[in-house]
């Protein structure tokens, strides 16, 4: 079935005018990807800060620290999820 804007040929290929839109569909989300991970690296730079700063105050192994910690993991999973969806979207833009 075709999306919104699409349309298909008797032979069932989307039109040029559905490919353009499509494109400009994946252009749009490679956009909000990048700014996703340029975020999530500033967020990664800060929570990094905020740990070291506890383990210069003597707070390392507090209990604060192991949540900063954690944190730091679940970010980092994030900014993992935030690249490959970026480099998902560069390769389907690239065909």
């Amino acid at each position: 079935m075709p999306m919104a804007g699409e349309d298909r040929n008797p032979t069932g290929a989307i039109s040029r005018e559905g490919g353009r839109m499509k494109r400009a569909i994946l252009e749009r989300h490679l956009v909000l990807a990048e700014a996703h991970v340029v975020e999530e690296e500033r967020h990664l730079a800060r929570q990094r800060e905020i740990l070291n700063r506890l383990y210069q105050v003597g707070l390392g192994g507090s209990h604060t620290a192991k949540i900063a910690r954690d944190l730091l993991g679940q970010m980092q999973d994030s900014l993992r999820t935030h690249i490959a969806d970026r480099d998902r979207l560069r390769a389907a833009l690239q065909r």
